[in-house]
């Protein structure tokens, strides 16, 4: 009899577990069928959580049982976990959603919208503003710096753990740099841990150190800390070394050299590595802001 019923509620709730998790966190396949690692990474998802309703809806069924099994009452309590299940999953995959669909042009503007009322929903609830990292991050790669900025000042008051704090302080940083408040991507940096575990976290978040401190006037100290950086050998962080060296010799007069990074910035990254680097001012804005506006320059 146990096995019985084990069985019915096991495969039936694991099938609404199914379509609750699949709906909650948008897996997506790519045909009308399934693959084999899609059908893996759903089934492995799935099968626990089906368990944490199975169990429940059956030994409920046994408590209000008389003479025989008491499907009704299963039924509501398997029901009511699949539907508690399901909200929990989306209010923790919802910004994470968000996020997805900034990065599609296609559904940007109305994803834009989105944001600017999550963070207000934010601001009420502080505490949740941990869950805005994703959608940070995001804005951060459509360069939508004033948002990223905004979603990044209520990241802090969410309770992060020490990598999540790196990251947040790192990316702070950017929109900040980005935006022209040099004091305020220092203020953020200042608040990640001493000590980074992360070989790429740290890799980024010295790099973006290194650029600030470029932008301040530290040059020699900047050029210093990219060649540190360089050393771990990460090609996502090139373009970022890349303008280091570049505000570096700006700053130091060395014009020829700076011409000639900002030439090579050009050829690999096209029109946006001129408009970062005139963004965040420092002695190499004018030189991008030449190209930019089409005036004479040594440039080819």
């Amino acid at each position: 009899m146990w096995a019985a019923i084990a069985t019915t509620f096991g495969v039936g709730y694991a099938a609404l577990v199914v379509a609750a998790v699949a709906n909650s966190l948008s897996l997506r396949w790519r045909g009308p069928t399934l693959t084999g690692a899609e059908l893996i990474r759903m089934l492995g998802v799935c099968a626990p959580l089906s368990l944490l309703v199975a169990v429940p809806a059956a030994l409920t069924g046994w408590a209000f049982a008389e003479a025989a099994f008491a499907f009704t009452p299963a039924l509501g309590v398997g029901v009511g976990i699949v539907g508690a299940m399901t909200a929990a999953l989306r209010r923790a995959g919802s910004n994470n959603h968000l996020a997805a669909r900034l990065v599609n042009s296609a559904t940007r503007p109305g994803a834009l919208l989105e944001v600017d009322n999550a963070i207000g929903v934010q601001v009420k609830s502080p505490r949740k503003g941990a869950t805005l990292l994703p959608v940070g991050a995001a804005l951060l790669h459509i360069g939508e710096f004033a948002r990223a900025a905004r979603a990044y000042d209520l990241v802090w008051a969410g309770g992060l753990n020490s990598p999540a704090i790196t990251i947040a302080a790192n990316n702070h940083a950017v929109a900040r740099m980005n935006l022209g408040d040099r004091a305020g991507a220092g203020r953020v940096l200042a608040r990640a841990p001493s000590e980074i575990d992360d070989p790429l976290t740290r890799a980024f978040f010295n790099g973006t150190r290194a650029l600030l401190v470029a932008l301040e006037g530290e040059h020699t100290l900047a050029l210093e800390l990219a060649s540190e950086v360089e050393e771990l050998g990460f090609q996502e962080l090139s373009s970022t070394l890349l303008e280091v060296r570049l505000v570096a010799f700006a700053g130091r007069g060395e014009s020829d050299e700076a011409w000639d990074l900002l030439a090579r910035g050009v050829d690999t990254y096209g029109r946006q590595f001129l408009e970062s680097v005139s963004r965040k001012g420092g002695p190499a804005a004018e030189l991008a802001s030449r190209l930019l506006d089409g005036m004479p320059s040594p440039y080819r």
